[in-house]
C-alpha cells in the first residue's frame, strides 16, 4: 500500500466462488471461505488445496491466452467441487485513463482482453467459468476515487465503464465480478455512491463484486483490520446508512487476501512476517470472521505456483495444512500446547502459539480445586498476533486458580489439557511489617496511616487505651490504609499497631501511634441485609431489610432527626426505609425495613443473579465519623422451581439452552426422527435430536437450598461414531453420587434414533445448586439430550385389594401382598399389620402369616395392612379384609327311621363334605356314603339306607 492508498500489482487472476449457500451440492464444499490465488503452475500444493474442495479458488489468464495449468487447475477443481464456481481474470498491460472515453474503453477491453483468451479455450472449459473479472485495482483503469482529481470523474468514470462492460459479459455467458478494489480503498466511502448502479446491475445478473482483503498491520484486532482486510464491513454499513438496502445481500468475492505490507514481492508476505503457524493462526482467525458475514462468499489468499516472482506471498509451504484445514475435521482437535499463566497486576494473562489443524475456537476454563468441576471463563476465541490472550480478570484471591484452554472445531471439544495452577493471593512466607503508622484526630476519628509491605493480603488493627496495655483487634480483613476509627471517646488517648496478613501468617506489629480525639460522632453501617420471602420467585413482591450498626462513639442521630436507608437492586432504586429517629446508642443494631417508595417499597422479583445495595443516612441528613462507610452491597439469586434444557440444542417448547450452565462445548445434532414411543415422560421430539458429549459437567443454579428434587435425563444414541450396544458406556453423578454406572443408551433403548429417560431424587446444595457430572465408563464418551430439575412431589403407593378370606381351624394361611408406587424412581415400599388376630404378622415384604385357632363354632377376623413408601413425607396406604376360621364338622344327631340310619351334622356355607363309614374300626379304608354333600347353611343331614346288623362307624370329611 502507497502514501496514496493504492495498491497497483502486475497480475490478472481466476476465481472459483461458492455457489448460493442452501444447495444441496454445496454441502460438498468446505465449510471454510478460504481458499487459494493460483498464478502461473498448477504446482503439487494447489493440487492438494484443490482436493480440499475449497468455495473459492482463483487462477491467472494472460490476455495472450490461458496458461495449461490454470487450464488444468479448472479442470481438477471442477471434477472434484461441481458445485464451485469460476470466475476469470485476465491480465493485460493495456491501459486506460480519464482521457479515454469510458464506454468505449469497456468494448476494447472486452474485445482486445478478454474475449480472445476466453475464445481459445475449448466449449468444454469455457463451460467451467463462472464468473469473470475485470481491470485489477485500477492498475489499468481509472478506479473509485482515483486519481482523486478532478473529484467524482474518476467514480464516474468507473461506473460508465462496467456498465457497459457487464452486458458484454453477460452476453457471453459469464456472471460479472466488478470492482477489484485494492485494500484500503476507496479512501472515501462516499466514493462508492458513483458506483452503485454498476452494483445493481451486476446483481441483477447474478453477478458479484470483489475486494482485496490484505491485513498491512498483521493483526486479529477487528477496530485495526476493519479498515484493511475487513474493509468489506464498511461498505456494508454505508449501504445501510444511505439507504441502498438492495445490496446488503450483494456477493462480495475478496479475490485476493492475506498478509501483505507494502506490495513488495520479497518482503511484504506473510513468510516475510513471521513463521508458517503464525500465518496459519491469522488464517483461522480471519476465516472466523468471514464466517460472520453471509454475503461474503469466500477470499482467495494470493497466491501460489509463482514462487520466483513473489517469494514472500507463495503458499506452497503451507498448502498441506490448507488441505486439511479445507477438508475440515475427522475427529476433535488437540488442545493448545504451551499454555501459560502468569499474573499480571490484579489479573492473570493467559498465551499459548500453537496454530489449529482444522477450524478451531478456543475456550478457557478455571477451577479452584484441581480437576475441576470447571467453570468458562471465555469461548469462541480465536487467535491472536502473535500470541493468543485471555486475560482473567477476576482470580479468585487466596486461593490455587486451575486453568485449562481447549480447542473446538465441528466435531467436538478437546480432551481437557494439563492444568495450569496459578496462586492468587498465596505467598511462601508471612508480610513483613507495615511501617510509617501514624494516628491523625479527626472530626469524630482518627485516622490511621501507614506504608504497606509487599505480599499482603489484610491488615488488622489493634488498640489499647495505654501504652503497654491490652491490644483488641478493633478491625480485621482492612485491605488497605487508611483506616477510620470512629468508636474512641473524647478526651481518651488511644494507642494503635498495625500488623499484615496473608495466607501464610501475620506480620509484627508495626510501630505505635497515639492519638486523642477531639470530639464524639455516630458511625452508622449496615452490616447485613436480608429480604422476605426467601427463597424468592419470579413475580414476588420482595421486602429488604437491613440491620443498621453504630459503630460510632456517640447516638445517632440524637435529634429527632431519621436514619434513613436507600435499596437499590441491581443499580435501580426507588423504594427505602424511613421514619426511625432513634436515638441508636454506640455499639447497638437495628433493623430497618423498606417501608416507601417511588411506586411501591418492595421489588418485583425477575429471574436471575442480582445484586441488592443498601445505603444508610443515603442523603447525609447527619455528620458522621466515617462518611465513606455506609454501604453495602449483598449478591442474590431469583430461585427457580423448575429446570428444563435442551443439551447441545436450542429452546424447544419449555425446554431452554443449557450453553449457560455447562463446561462441555461439544454438541452434535441430527434431523432424523426419533421414536418416543418407548421413553417414559418423554420430552419434545426435537430435544432428543442434539446432545452434548464427551465429559462434562453441569451445574444448575438458583435452586432452593437443602431441596428435594427430581432429576430426569433424556437420551437417545444420535452419533455417527456408535453403532452397536456396547459402543458408549458412561457414567453420571448426580451431586457427587453415582446415579448410573456404564449406562449404554443403544443396548436401553433397543436401537438409534429411539428415545429412553431415567429418573432420580437429589437434594440441592446449600448454595441452591445441584451438579451433574457426565464421565467416561467403559467405552467411548458420554452424552445427554435433555434434563429436567423439578420438585420432589411424593405419591402414595397404592396396595392391591385384599380379598376376604376363610381358613379352616388349625391351618395355616400364607398371603403375598402387592402394592405399586408411581414415584420415578421408586420409592423403597415396606408393609405393616396394623390390626388382625394374636400371632398374625405382615414381613416388610408384605408377606401375611398366621395360624388359625382350632374352634368349635366359626370365627371372623378383621386384618388391616398397611404399606409405606420411604419418600419425604412417608405416605402409606392401607387395606382391610376378614378372615373367616371354619372349625371342623361336628355330627349332631344320628337315629334310625325305618331301617335307615340319619346323620346330622354342622357345616360351614360352601364347604363340601363326605359322608365315610366302615364296620370294624380296624379295617385298613372307608367307604364312601352316598354323593358328596355341599353346605349351604350351618347344617346338613345323611341318610346310610342299610345299616350294618352289627355296629357301623361313621365320619364327616370336609374336602375343602
Amino acid at each position: 500500500m502507497n502514501s496514496s492508498g493504492h495498491r497497483r500489482y502486475w497480475l490478472a487472476a481466476l476465481l472459483v466462488a461458492a455457489c448460493a449457500a442452501g444447495s444441496a451440492s454445496a454441502q460438498t464444499l468446505s465449510a471454510s471461505k478460504l481458499s487459494a490465488h493460483l498464478i502461473n503452475s498448477y504446482t503439487a500444493g494447489s493440487s492438494n488445496i484443490v482436493s480440499g474442495k475449497p468455495r473459492l479458488l482463483k487462477v491467472l489468464a494472460l490476455d495472450s491466452g490461458f496458461p495449461a495449468g490454470m487450464v488444468q487447475a479448472m479442470r481438477d477443481y471442477k471434477s472434484k467441487a461441481p458445485s464451485g464456481k469460476v470466475v476469470v481474470r485476465v491480465y493485460t498491460a493495456r491501459s486506460y485513463s480519464l482521457a479515454n472515453d469510458a464506454t468505449a474503453s469497456a468494448l476494447d477491453f472486452w474485445n482486445t482482453v478478454l474475449q480472445p483468451p476466453l475464445n481459445g479455450l475449448a466449449p468444454s472449459d469455457r463451460a467451467l467459468i463462472d464468473y469473470l473479472e475485470g481491470p485489477n485495482e485500477g492498475d489499468s483503469t481509472p478506479t473509485l476515487g482515483y486519481p482523486s482529481s478532478p473529484a467524482g470523474a474518476a467514480s464516474q468514470w468507473f461506473n460508465q465503464f462496467w456498465t457497459n462492460l457487464t452486458p458484454l459479459m453477460v452476453a457471453a455467458g459469464y456472471k460479472p465480478c466488478i470492482g477489484s478494489i485494492a485494500v484500503g480503498n476507496p479512501a472515501s466511502l462516499s466514493d462508492l455512491d458513483p458506483f452503485v448502479p454498476a452494483l445493481r446491475q451486476a446483481q441483477a445478473a447474478g453477478g458479484a463484486w470483489s475486494y482485496h482483503a490484505y491485513t498491512i498491520q498483521y493483526s486479529t484486532d477487528v477496530g485495526t483490520e476493519n479498515w484493511y482486510s475487513l474493509r468489506h464491513r464498511q461498505f456494508y454499513a454505508y449501504f445501510a446508512q444511505q439507504g441502498y438496502t438492495d445490496l446488503l445481500n450483494m456477493p462480495l468475492i475478496l479475490t485476493e487476501g492475506g498478509v501483505d505490507q507494502s506490495g513488495n514481492p520479497a518482503t511484504s508476505g506473510w513468510q516475510a512476517r513471521g513463521s508458517a503457524a503464525q500465518y496459519e493462526c491469522w488464517l483461522n482467525w480471519f476465516d472466523r470472521q468471514l464466517n460472520q458475514d453471509a454475503y461474503v462468499l469466500g477470499c482467495t489468499l494470493f497466491e501460489n505456483g509463482d514462487p520466483a516472482g513473489w517469494s514472500s506471498f507463495d503458499l506452497e509451504p503451507i498448502a498441506g495444512w490448507m488441505s486439511n484445514y479445507l477438508a475440515g475435521p475427522a475427529t476433535w482437535p488437540a488442545p493448545p500446547a504451551g499454555v501459560s499463566a502468569n499474573p499480571s497486576g490484579s489479573t492473570v494473562v493467559l498465551t499459548w502459539t500453537n496454530a489449529p489443524l482444522t477450524p478451531v475456537t478456543y475456550a478457557v476454563k478455571r477451577a479452584t480445586n484441581s480437576g475441576g468441576p470447571y467453570t468458562i471463563l471465555g469461548q469462541a476465541i480465536t487467535e491472536g498476533m502473535p500470541l493468543t490472550t485471555f486475560t482473567d480478570n477476576n482470580p479468585v484471591s487466596g486461593a490455587t486458580n486451575y486453568y485449562v484452554v481447549t480447542a473446538l472445531n465441528t466435531v467436538a471439544e478437546s480432551d481437557t489439557p494439563a492444568e495450569v495452577p496459578v496462586g492468587w493471593g498465596l505467598w511462601a512466607a508471612a508480610p513483613g511489617l507495615p511501617t510509617g503508622l501514624s494516628a491523625v484526630p479527626g472530626s469524630g476519628n482518627i485516622t490511621l496511616n501507614w506504608t504497606a509491605p509487599a505480599n499482603t493480603a489484610s491488615y488488622r488493627i489493634k488498640r489499647a487505651t495505654s501504652s503497654n496495655g491490652t491490644y483488641s483487634v478493633i478491625a480485621s480483613n482492612v485491605t488497605a490504609a487508611p483506616f477510620l476509627d470512629t468508636s474512641c471517646s473524647v478526651g481518651v488517648p488511644y494507642y494503635y499497631y498495625v500488623s499484615a496478613v496473608n495466607n501464610a501468617g501475620e506480620s509484627p506489629n508495626s510501630n505505635q501511634a497515639t492519638a486523642t480525639a477531639t470530639n464524639a460522632l455516630p458511625d452508622v453501617i449496615v452490616t447485613a441485609i436480608t429480604w422476605s420471602p426467601a427463597p424468592i420467585y419470579a413475580g414476588n413482591s420482595v421486602l429488604f431489610t437491613a440491620t443498621v450498626k453504630n459503630q460510632g462513639a456517640a447516638a445517632a442521630p440524637g435529634n429527632g432527626t431519621s436514619i434513613g436507608i436507600g435499596f437499590s437492586v441491581d443499580g435501580v432504586g426507588g423504594f427505602w426505609s424511613g421514619g426511625y429517629t432513634g436515638p441508636l446508642q454506640p455499639g447497638a443494631s437495628v433493623n430497618l425495613t423498606a417501608n416507601g417508595g417511588s411506586g411501591s417499597y418492595y421489588w418485583t422479583a425477575t429471574p436471575g443473579a442480582h445484586a441488592v445495595t443498601a445505603n444508610v443516612d443515603d442523603i447525609n441528613r447527619f455528620p458522621e465519623g466515617n462518611e465513606g462507610n455506609n454501604i453495602l452491597t449483598l449478591p442474590f439469586a431469583t430461585s427457580v422451581s423448575n429446570c428444563f434444557f435442551n443439551c447441545g440444542g436450542p429452546a424447544v417448547g419449555s425446554f431452554n439452552p443449557d450453553s449457560a450452565y455447562t463446561s462441555s462445548l461439544s454438541t452434535h445434532s441430527v434431523t432424523n426422527a426419533i421414536d418416543l414411543s418407548a421413553a417414559t415422560n418423554p420430552a419434545p421430539l426435537a430435544v432428543y435430536q442434539s446432545e452434548r458429549w464427551r465429559s462434562f459437567t453441569c451445574t444448575l443454579p438458583w435452586l432452593a437450598s437443602n431441596k428435594l428434587y427430581k432429576a430426569r435425563l433424556h437420551f437417545a444414541e444420535i452419533s455417527p461414531y456408535v453403532a452397536a450396544a456396547g459402543d458408549r458406556q458412561f457414567n453420571v453423578a448426580l451431586n457427587g453420587i453415582q446415579v448410573l454406572t456404564n449406562f449404554d443408551v443403544l443396548a436401553a433403548t433397543g436401537a438409534k434414533f429411539r428415545a429412553t429417560t431415567r429418573q432420580f431424587n437429589v437434594t440441592s446444595d446449600a448454595s441452591g445448586q445441584i451438579t451433574l457430572q457426565f464421565s467416561k465408563g467403559a467405552a467411548f464418551e458420554p452424552t445427554c439430550s435433555g434434563l429436567e430439575i423439578f420438585p420432589y412431589t411424593n405419591t402414595a403407593p397404592v396396595l392391591a385389594a385384599i380379598p376376604n378370606q376363610t381358613v379352616n381351624a388349625g391351618a395355616a394361611l400364607v398371603l403375598t401382598n402387592t402394592a405399586t408406587d408411581a414415584d420415578i424412581p421408586a420409592d423403597t415400599l415396606t408393609f405393616s399389620l396394623i390390626a388382625g388376630p394374636a400371632d398374625a404378622s405382615v414381613s416388610p415384604a408384605g408377606i401375611f402369616s398366621w395360624t388359625a385357632p382350632r374352634v368349635a363354632s366359626p370365627q371372623t377376623n378383621s386384618v388391616t395392612i398397611r404399606v409405606a413408601d420411604n419418600g419425604s413425607p412417608s405416605l402409606s396406604n392401607s387395606k382391610s379384609f376378614t378372615i373367616a376360621v371354619v372349625p371342623p364338622p361336628r355330627v349332631t344327631s344320628g337315629a334310625f327311621t325305618n331301617a335307615a340310619f340319619g346323620l346330622v351334622w354342622s357345616t360351614y356355607p360352601g364347604k363340601t363334605y363326605r359322608v365315610q363309614f366302615k364296620d370294624d374300626l380296624n379295617a385298613s379304608t372307608w367307604t364312601t356314603l352316598g354323593a358328596d354333600v355341599a353346605a349351604f347353611g350351618y347344617s346338613v343331614s345323611a341318610i346310610d339306607p342299610s345299616p350294618s346288623i352289627g355296629q357301623r362307624y361313621y365320619r364327616i370329611v370336609q374336602l375343602n
